[in-house]
């Protein structure tokens, strides 16, 4: 616990100086507060704790915030004039920041980053070698809390998932074109069918 409380500090004290010299451009974005409400300024670094996950916010004023992960709803940053967007998400035992991938009516499919930190500014993790945890996918139906997706049993349990509304698409899942490495393109072409069939009877 002490390690996560010094690294915490570090972090502020060094983002707080590197506040005062001016962020890379990569940086600029926002948060987004749990009513709903988008609070701009400069994204910092991300970094993990115990049970949840903290990012540095520097609003238009320049005062840096830590703010934890369970306290808004995500935050988005601008990278190489594509602005990227992390929400936030439990998975099963900590609060963490899961990269957007595909956000749909149907299905929303995330990322989650691997252990380390997020630095905006070099646009890129720095992973925690000691006690690394690769980054996964992670599916959202509906409103429903995201849900791990992995390699294994994975043709079966996406047939499963996507028969009610995408039956044509399910029997595909495993041949060319829609194996687990196409998952995203998957998503999208799931969340096309339920928006031609959501008002079907």
């Amino acid at each position: 616990m002490n390690r996560y409380f010094t690294l915490l500090v570090l972090t502020f004290l060094w983002c707080q100086l590197f506040s005062q010299s001016g962020l890379n451009s990569n940086s600029k974005g926002y948060i987004v507060t749990l009513s709903g409400d988008h609070l701009t300024g400069r994204i910092g670094n991300v970094i993990e704790a115990d049970r949840t996950s903290f990012v540095l916010f520097i609003n238009d004023f320049g005062t840096p915030y830590m703010i934890r992960a369970e306290l808004i709803q995500g935050f988005a940053f601008n990278q190489d004039k594509q602005m990227l967007e992390y929400e936030t998400q439990f998975d099963s035992y900590r609060w963490m920041f899961m990269k957007v991938l595909v956000k749909g009516e149907g299905i929303s499919l995330f990322r989650s980053p691997p252990s380390g930190f997020l630095d905006p500014s070099r646009g890129a993790i720095v992973a925690n070698q000691r006690n690394y945890v690769p980054s996964r996918f992670y599916i959202s139906k509906g409103n429903r809390q995201p849900i791990p997706i992995k390699k294994w049993g994975f043709k079966r349990n996406m047939r499963m998932m996507l028969q009610d509304r995408a039956p044509d698409l399910a029997t595909q899942i495993g041949e060319k074109g829609f194996k687990y490495r196409d998952l995203e393109a998957i998503i999208k072409k799931y969340n096309k069918e339920f928006s031609l069939t959501r008002y079907s009877l």
